[in-house]
């Protein structure tokens, strides 16, 4: 079995480059250690990670190569932090996590996701939360062919708005949340799922 690693609630500066060496590291918790930016090539060396949080900290960045060794990386937690919008940067950070099944961004300052941005490159992804953002609205582009997604949550966000085709290649779907009552325009075309319960 593999190792774990909870430097928590530390400012953990540089001893981190001691993590760096842990290579048959499974699970590390970096929650509470006052990160604002992740780094390109941040994790290198922690070949075996599957799961990671950061959650609580105060990441506003995060750099394009920050996850380029963690393809093993099954599970991320970054609640609680303070990144702004899904762009094309994150994509390309997220896009190298190829084994990547749970991503939480709940309780973000989140108000865009741009087109495109999650897309096929996670394609075993099967849980992604967004609740607790300030999301006004979810384009026919946003969740674009991630066929493997079973749950969405977009519950406690500032939707006014679902595009017609925001939910229909997403043929895996069984649960979406997206419960908060400013919703004022939702199409009835969003919804062209089999599975959805």
């Amino acid at each position: 079995f593999g190792i774990a690693f909870s430097p928590e609630s530390n400012q953990i500066g540089n001893s981190f480059s001691i993590l760096l060496e842990l290579s048959n590291l499974k699970s590390l918790s970096l929650t509470r250690n006052q990160l604002s930016v992740l780094q390109a090539n941040m994790f290198r060396g922690l070949v075996n990670l599957t799961e990671l949080s950061l959650k609580e900290n105060m990441i506003s960045t995060v750099e394009q190569d920050c996850f380029a060794s963690l393809a093993n990386l099954k599970t991320i937690v970054l609640s609680l932090n303070l990144i702004k919008e899904i762009d094309s940067t994150v994509y390309s950070a997220f896009s190298q996590l190829v084994s990547l099944q749970t991503l939480y961004l709940d309780r973000q300052l989140i108000v865009r996701i741009d087109p495109w941005t999650l897309t096929t490159s996670l394609d075993k992804m099967t849980n992604l939360s967004l609740r607790d953002n300030y999301l006004e609205s979810i384009a026919n582009t946003t969740f674009v062919d991630i066929d493997s997604l079973v749950r969405i949550d977009l519950s406690s966000n500032l939707l006014e708005q679902v595009d017609s085709g925001a939910f229909q290649n997403l043929p895996n779907l069984v649960s979406l949340s997206l419960n908060k009552k400013r919703l004022e325009t939702l199409s009835r075309f969003a919804f062209l799922l089999p599975n959805l319960t």
